[in-house]
C-alpha cells in the first residue's frame, strides 16, 4: 500500500509533505500522553536515529505541544513530532499505541506493529535495516 498524500505541521513550524519523506525510509510512530508503553519504548526508539540516521522519524499524537512538552523534553524524544492532528489517526484508522510503521524509500508501507513489545521493536529495526539497504 503505496502512503498516502499529506501536508502536516511540526512542533518547530516545518511544513511536510510526502515529497519529503521519499527518497529514504520512512518511520512513523503513534503515541500519546497516557500510553505508558508508548513513553517507555521513548529511549530505544531514539536508539534507532543513531543507528539509522538517514531515515525520516515522526511522532504523532493528538495531544498539543503544550501537553507533550515535559514528557519528550524529559524523557527525551528526538522524532519530529507532529501535535495536535488526528490526519494520520484517521488515515490509518489507527486504534492501538503505539503503533508504528515502517515505509520504503519509495513510499510504499512496508511493516506495520501494534503494541511496544521490545520483540516488536527488533523486528522492526530489523526490518528498518532492510529498508536502508535496498
Amino acid at each position: 500500500m503505496s502512503f498516502p498524500d499529506f501536508k502536516v505541521t511540526d512542533t518547530t513550524g516545518r511544513i511536510w509533505t510526502k515529497a519529503d519523506i521519499l527518497g529514504k525510509p520512512f518511520i512513523l510512530n503513534f503515541w500519546h500522553i497516557g500510553c505508558e508503553p508508548c513513553i517507555r519504548e521513548m529511549p530505544e526508539l531514539n536508539e534507532w536515529m543513531k543507528i539509522y540516521p538517514h531515515a525520516t522519524y515522526f511522532a504523532t499524537t493528538w495531544n498539543t505541544a503544550e501537553q507533550i512538552k515535559k514528557i519528550v523534553e524529559n524523557r527525551p524524544f528526538l522524532f519530529i513530532h507532529i501535535v495536535d492532528d488526528l490526519f494520520f489517526f484517521s488515515q490509518f484508522k489507527v486504534q492501538v499505541t503505539p503503533t508504528t510503521v515502517l515505509v520504503d524509500k519509495k513510499g510504499i508501507i512496508r511493516y506495520w506493529e501494534e503494541g511496544g513489545s521490545t520483540a516488536k521493536r527488533q523486528y522492526l529495526l530489523d526490518k528498518l535495516k532492510e529498508l536502508e539497504t535496498e
